[in-house]
């Protein structure tokens, strides 16, 4: 595989991380959830390779955990804002005087009790991400 194949492939994994470039486009393949065969066929390594990096080399290990952090993080504070948005539309909804169901964009109506069970539902999302109650 081109080197060039791998840095275009290679969307997570930062310049300044010290990692090799078929290690930055393995770290980047499992991210996005390609098992290790399938990483180490498309980056042109053995399956134990890929192993080895995942589980033995420290700076692999390292840059795959901080990324995903990172991205654990982004969803978090996604979810969040569209939390927000969500109880917002459906407060508009209910002192307008619809209360027999709130219409969120994109969804079929629902309830405001049902809307609430969502919203409560992606806070206990939002808390086991950051492993600390809202």
């Amino acid at each position: 595989m081109s080197d060039r194949h791998l840095e275009q492939e290679c969307h997570f994994v930062k310049d300044s991380d010290q990692v090799a470039k078929r290690q930055a486009t393995a770290i980047d393949l499992l991210l996005k959830g390609f098992c290790m065969s399938e990483v180490a066929r498309r980056v042109g390594v053995s399956k134990r390779t890929v192993y080895r990096w995942r589980y033995n080399h420290p700076q692999f290990i390292a840059v795959y955990a901080r990324i995903t952090q990172e991205l654990h993080e982004q969803t978090a504070r996604r979810a969040e804002q569209l939390v927000y948005k969500a109880m917002g539309i459906v407060g508009d909804a209910m002192s307008e005087g619809k209360k027999e169901s709130a219409r969120i964009p994109a969804q079929k109506p629902m309830t405001p009790g049902k809307c609430f069970e969502r919203i409560i539902r992606i806070h206990s999302i939002r808390e086991r991400v950051y492993n600390r109650p809202i």
